[in-house]
């Protein structure tokens, strides 16, 4: 039941249309060198049961992973944005989940309240489409890990 029906929404329906309206404005990565390429992934297709079908997944949201150390006055870093939210063709919601064993599968996310407020962010700026923005969120990232080493930025 939505608002224009009459009744109130619930704060999982909330939720849920702010997910779907960040995705509905999805717009893909262009095909150029370096851009976040679309992946080809076994997923799930009933939670409890073991039935995978491959699915084509665009990333929406990314996380940085940077590795900085400082060692005699010489800081080195590594690092990329890594994308952890995807969308499959139907524009649903999968996220990349490490398992115990050190692997990596994809599923769908059924639960709204599983999705953070940081995580819509960086949804909102992945779903763009945009590199440069991605560069901007890890270089805020590298600039915090260099503050914290007590480097000027």
């Amino acid at each position: 039941m939505t608002i224009e029906e009459g009744g109130p929404m619930s704060a999982r329906e909330e939720r849920w249309d702010r997910i779907e309206f960040t995705t509905r404005q999805h717009v893909p990565f262009p095909n150029e060198p370096f851009h976040p390429r679309s992946i080809t992934a076994r997923i799930r297709i009933w939670p409890r049961l073991p039935f995978t079908q491959s699915v084509r997944l665009s990333p929406v949201a990314f996380v940085p992973h940077i590795s900085g150390f400082d060692m005699m006055g010489i800081i080195s870093m590594m690092g990329s944005m890594s994308p952890y939210l995807y969308l499959d063709p139907d524009r649903r919601l999968v996220r990349k989940v490490l398992t115990a064993r050190g692997c990596y599968r994809y599923e769908y996310v059924t639960d709204p309240f599983s999705i953070t407020d940081e995580d819509i962010a960086r949804l909102e700026i992945g779903i763009q489409g945009n590199n440069d923005l991605l560069d901007a969120e890890y270089d805020k990232a590298r600039d915090a890990i260099l503050a914290d080493l007590g480097y000027p930025t």
